[in-house]
């Protein structure tokens, strides 16, 4: 129950994070949507590996993969809405379902990645406090 929240909670977060990011890269001048997706996903990767895989790297990077794959999923409806509104019509079929499996699969390993991250990060301070 506790992997499924916080998987939903990462993926929502992913969105989030990546549209502060590109606000604050369209700040600064820079136009790349790409990089500020990838940040995202491995903000909330790291959020997601901290608190559910505790020490435990398995759980920490399962939760990673499963958080890019369904973020992937709400990223790519938003990106094919904003296409949508620009061109007025969609994307073939065929360019959609290599547009999500390519996705899922860079942000996947990306989050994954970040979950990791957390993962080191939490046994770190767990030992820190086993020591002290």
């Amino acid at each position: 129950m506790f992997l499924r929240e916080t998987v939903i909670v990462g993926s929502i977060l992913t969105i989030i994070f990546s549209f502060i990011i590109e606000f604050i890269f369209g700040i600064i001048g820079i136009k790349l949507w790409e990089l500020s997706i990838l940040i995202g996903f491995l903000l909330a990767g790291i959020y997601v590996g901290y608190n559910v895989g505790g020490n435990i790297l398995k759980y920490g990077a399962t939760a990673g993969m499963l958080t890019g794959i369904i973020g992937s999923f709400f990223i790519g409806l938003v990106s094919i809405t904003l296409y949508w509104f620009k061109y007025g019509n969609m994307p073939s079929p065929a360019s959609l379902i290599v547009f999500f499996i390519i996705r899922a699969a860079v942000y996947g390993i990306t989050t994954s990645i970040g979950s990791i991250i957390g993962v080191i990060i939490k046994s770190r301070k767990s030992r820190k406090y086993y020591h002290s």
